[in-house]
């Protein structure tokens, strides 16, 4: 099953579960855990002869030590619940290191790759403008950061615009942090997060009992390290490992693909290919493939996500192989829909069903399956449902680019990211759930979404419209266990979140079940089919395995 939850909600059940091992006085805990304040704007800007609409944001979770600290990013896919989110662990963070600052946290809904230097420019003093004026962004006050899709030039253009703006300000250079060195930075701070990263991985080898648990030997010499994203906190962190603790950098996963050496990659003459060709694409150090996501499987013994937050989920997680996951991002696996999956959970364990998670499958044999830890379980059947892979053979032969799980990278038109006269839709699409800022899951809800856009989206491709891009919505989750039982919830906007089991669920089962059949085929054959399967319960199978 794949959660519904957002990041926030995630953020905030992490919170929670961490407040009911202390005593809290009543209330305190909620207290905390909600944004003081946030602030939307949506202001317009003259750019490309006509008056273009922006949004963007900024959230103080906790002013309670002045500033509230915290980047801003700039990203397509940001959203006020990802905002609220981080701006909730930076203050957990600082909290948790005794630093003396807030939490907050902003963004600008834009891709920067589609704006020029000089238009990103008037963007941001724009944007900071309107920051400003409504006292969220002040050197006493609240103090932001470069982030993903911002850098120091971002900064100065904004230290700059504050200047401007509040001239009597002594401190106004102190309005944000990240600036160049000629401009009053700080030496060390582009190389902080990925020293950071290095210090963590080399604290866990000084605990003896942390190391004992994954089986790693006692020093970082020669150990196999994977790194998700080589912007500035990956290629910090790879460069440190390797020069200073003779690491091997073996793979690097960046947005076109993933660039693999045994030997170790070469970090500088990586990080200059990417500078100049925008990817890992035609690097000659090393073998270049285009299953990017699928690379996090890769066997090693340090595994480093240091891209965007949330790249490990439910669905990839058992098949990661790797003894050491050191996170370089805001937020690296969701919290479990507990709701839901604990209650199946429960159901499956009092039809004595034993169900193992976090074991990975080494071997499959005849009669056995072996684990990575070198135990075996016997079996007169074995179902083997490892999810959902594309034909890497055609991918590749058209030049598709392969994503999580396997499938076809997607835009959020549908159309694959290198083919714009290629659609892919249902369980054979990897695309951007947008609310969630991770791949969609292979449901029929997505499927049949997803289907009855792109009725409309081929109309629009033809005419020569302007695409769409589609968005989902998820309307819960139903889990039959067979004759015996069903569970799950349901999502309506009139009544919220509904959950439901025993026959009430069983029957909103089939009937989700019919409808799905009645899209596929029609009404009449789904009725004939329904019929049919009525008249034949008694001699069919109880049992539906899928």
């Amino acid at each position: 099953m794949s959660g519904s939850k957002t990041f926030l909600q995630d953020v905030n059940s992490m919170f929670q579960e961490a407040a009911d091992l202390i005593s809290v006085e009543e209330g305190l805990a909620t207290k905390i855990s909600v944004a003081n304040s946030t602030y939307i704007t949506r202001f317009g800007v003259r750019l490309r002869g006509k008056m273009q609409t922006f949004e963007g944001w900024r959230s103080v979770h906790s002013n309670h030590p002045s500033p509230a600290k915290g980047g801003i990013r700039y990203a397509s896919y940001a959203n006020l619940d990802e905002v609220e989110a981080l701006a909730a662990l930076m203050t957990y963070k600082c909290a948790l290191m005794d630093i003396p600052f807030g939490g907050s946290k902003g963004a600008l809904k834009i891709d920067p790759k589609e704006w020029t230097q000089d238009e990103l420019e008037r963007l941001t003093r724009r944007f900071t403008l309107e920051l400003v004026r409504h006292e969220f962004l002040t050197p006493s006050l609240n103090v932001p950061a470069p982030d993903v899709g911002t850098n120091e030039t971002t900064m100065m253009w904004m230290a700059d615009e504050y200047r401007r703006l509040r001239p009597t300000d002594i401190n106004g250079s102190a309005c944000v942090t990240g600036k160049p060195l000629a401009a009053g930075g700080i030496e060390g701070r582009i190389e902080a997060t990925g020293w950071g990263v290095q210090y963590s991985i080399q604290a866990f080898f000084e605990s003896e009992i942390d190391r004992a648990k994954t089986k790693l030997p006692s020093t970082l010499e020669g150990a196999t390290v994977v790194v998700q994203g080589f912007g500035n906190v990956g290629y910090h962190a790879a460069k440190f490992l390797s020069e200073e603790d003779g690491c091997r950098i073996v793979s690097v996963i960046e947005r076109d693909g993933v660039v693999r050496n045994p030997d170790g990659l070469n970090n500088e003459k990586l990080k200059h290919h990417i500078n100049e060709t925008g990817g890992v694409r035609g690097f000659k150090g090393g073998v270049h493939s285009l299953d990017a996501m699928d690379a996090l499987a890769d066997e090693c013994d340090i595994l480093i996500p240091a891209a965007l937050e949330g790249v490990i989920t439910e669905d990839n997680a058992p098949y990661l192989r790797t003894k050491l996951i050191v996170e370089g991002s805001d937020r690296l696996v969701g919290a479990l829909p507990e709701n839901i999956s604990q209650k199946v959970l429960n159901e499956l364990g009092s039809l004595s069903v034993d169900v193992l998670l976090g074991t990975r499958v080494t071997r499959v044999t005849e009669k056995t399956l072996e684990f990575g830890d070198g135990s075996s379980l016997e079996a007169e059947i074995i179902v083997w449902a490892a999810g959902i892979q594309s034909n890497k053979a055609l991918a590749s032969a058209v030049d598709l680019e392969v994503g999580s799980l396997g499938r076809l990278r997607v835009r959020l038109t549908l159309q694959t990211t290198h083919q714009d006269r290629i659609f892919v839709i249902g369980d054979a699409a990897d695309c951007l759930w947008q609310e969630m800022n991770s791949p969609l899951p292979p449901r029929a809800q997505v499927a049949s979404q997803q289907a009855a856009f792109l009725e409309d989206q081929l109309k629009r491709w033809v005419r020569g419209d302007a695409l769409k891009e589609f968005r989902y919505t998820d309307h819960g989750s139903l889990v039959a266990l067979s004759s015996s039982s069903a569970i799950g919830s349901l999502m309506a906007r009139a009544l919220g979140t509904m959950t439901l089991k025993g026959w009430l669920a069983r029957w909103a089962y089939k009937y989700l079940h019919y409808q799905h059949e009645a899209v596929v085929q029609g009404h009449f054959w789904a009725l004939v089919r329904t019929f049919l399967s009525m008249a034949m319960r008694r001699v069919r199978p109880r049992l539906k395995l899928h």
